[in-house]
């Protein structure tokens, strides 16, 4: 995409017009307006400087998704949580879209959650008729954009899982504590190979464990 505009210069005789294109391929229409927005008038030469456009390029990245939904297996009726958090500069928009059909509200069985200006949960309750289908989380920018899709698969109720299915032997249960004290949460779960457990707080927001306030025992 090649954009120009007009760069005035004045002389004692007349003025001249010039006009100047760049081939800015990583750049959409919205980028390059802002961009021409922020371009500031030097009072020494009277010309529209370029010093803002080499500093929009220097700080813009396009969106990227760091934190993808995975593949996801689950037995009918359970309920399962998909997030997705990416990073850019402009903060990228996030969205989910279901078999491509996006989701911009909740609905019976599908519950969104803002959980920052870059992140966003969903919360499905699977049935059998969700089996083979896709969640995509997309990212876009003023930059560019980034998409991950995760496969769902769903088991009958009825019949056997696969062997080695996760199992959850104990869920965490009610604690009370002071505030500044500490306070032990317990989790059994099963399954091989080995599971990797996540810990989620009220259903949508996935705990840190990396934060100093936690410790896995």
């Amino acid at each position: 995409m090649c954009v120009g505009w007009i760069v005035w210069e004045k002389s004692q005789s007349k003025s001249t017009c010039c006009a100047v294109c760049w081939l800015l391929k990583s750049l959409t229409a919205v980028a390059l307006l802002s961009m021409m927005l922020s371009i500031q008038k030097t009072q020494a030469q009277g010309w529209f400087s370029l010093q803002a456009i080499k500093e929009y390029l220097d700080i813009a990245s396009p969106a990227k998704i760091v934190q993808p939904p995975i593949d996801t297996k689950a037995i009918s009726g359970e309920s399962v949580l998909f997030f997705c958090r990416a990073e850019g500069n402009p903060t990228p928009r996030i969205l989910f879209r279901w078999n491509d059909q996006e989701l911009v509200h909740s609905r019976p069985g599908l519950q969104l959650k803002m959980i920052s200006p870059d992140s966003l949960s969903l919360r499905a309750k699977l049935e059998m008729e969700h089996n083979g289908d896709t969640v995509t989380c997309f990212a876009q920018n003023q930059v560019g954009s980034d998409g991950v899709s995760a496969r769902i698969t769903v088991y009958s109720a009825n019949e056997t899982p696969p062997r080695g299915f996760p199992k959850v032997h104990q869920d965490p249960s009610a604690t009370i504590s002071q505030v500044g004290s500490s306070a032990q949460l317990q989790c059994d779960v099963s399954a091989d190979p080995r599971p990797t457990v996540s810990w989620i707080k009220d259903q949508f927001y996935p705990v840190d464990l990396s934060a100093s306030r936690f410790r896995l025992v």
